[in-house]
């Protein structure tokens, strides 16, 4: 029979001088009848209940992606700053690094890290196993000159200007999360437009990081014919000129052919029109 279950994992502490070091410990299972397992994190990652599943805490892959910069020494971390990161505050975010990405290998947690400085770039990528908790560290050219995640959302703005972008001065329209995605070894950022009040996705972008070029997606089979070189999404202009050529999305589709990441994007577009129609 089918059962509920919650998963929460836990965090500990260890002392390494000068700090308490925080450690995944372990997972909370909870089941409907009150029942509650403490799963060690082997126990946990081996389980075949939660095969696939999301373990690793998202506030420890931030703390972790945050504590890199003294990995160096605090001296090298105060004053010197050689090969120093640092995780940016995405700018018009509610919701900040690290971002979970579905892919082929199961769900991953990502953090995007530029050089200390302020200089809107990208040195490090960050990428944590959300399953298991494995991390791997991509370390970019100092050199590169890659476009950063925050520099990302003016490479959306400034060629689409008759987009209503939200600012202190009103725009409906806002940008969300810059994920970095690897296309036949180009780094982009993938970034969703919105409304201000997540009624539905805008339009889907993808900056290339090296050379800043722009391509936009209306649809989901569009993106997914980039990503399988079936595609080039649209140019500003095309997009500006009402081109929107291509792959399309079906304007029906069975609810059980859905995936569940498309399924909650339905509801989340339900619950937002309804909330709209009917204000408290």
């Amino acid at each position: 029979s089918l059962q509920v279950l919650m998963l929460v994992p836990y965090e500990r502490y260890k002392f390494e001088f000068p700090v308490n070091v925080p450690y995944w410990a372990g997972v909370f299972v909870l089941h409907a009848d009150g029942q509650v397992e403490d799963l060690s994190v082997d126990q946990a990652v081996q389980d075949p209940r939660f095969t696939g599943q999301r373990l690793f805490p998202a506030d420890l892959a931030e703390a972790i992606g945050n504590a890199w910069q003294y990995r160096n020494g605090i001296w090298n971390a105060w004053w010197v700053h050689q090969d120093q990161t640092q995780v940016p505050s995405i700018d018009n975010s509610k919701n900040q690094q690290p971002y979970l990405l579905p892919t082929t290998q199961g769900p991953q947690w990502v953090t995007a890290a530029e050089p200390y400085g302020g200089s809107f770039g990208v040195n490090s990528v960050f990428v944590w196993d959300a399953h298991s908790g494995a991390m791997s560290l991509y370390k970019l050219p100092s050199d590169s000159s890659l476009i950063g995640p925050n520099k990302a959302a003016q490479y959306v703005q400034s060629p689409l200007p008759q987009i209503q972008w939200a600012t202190d001065k009103g725009g409906k329209i806002t940008l969300l999360e810059p994920r970095p995605i690897v296309h036949a070894g180009v780094l982009y950022w993938q970034l969703t437009a919105t409304t201000t009040d997540d009624a539905g996705v805008t339009l889907q972008a993808l900056v290339n990081s090296q050379s800043g070029d722009l391509r936009i997606f209306t649809t989901t089979d569009q993106l997914a014919g980039f990503l399988n070189g079936t595609y080039q999404g649209l140019t500003p202009e095309q997009y500006t000129n009402g081109s929107a050529s291509g792959p399309t999305t079906s304007t029906t589709q069975n609810i059980g052919d859905m995936s569940d990441q498309e399924l909650i994007q339905l509801l989340q577009q339900i619950a937002a029109e309804l909330a709209k129609r009917h204000p408290k």
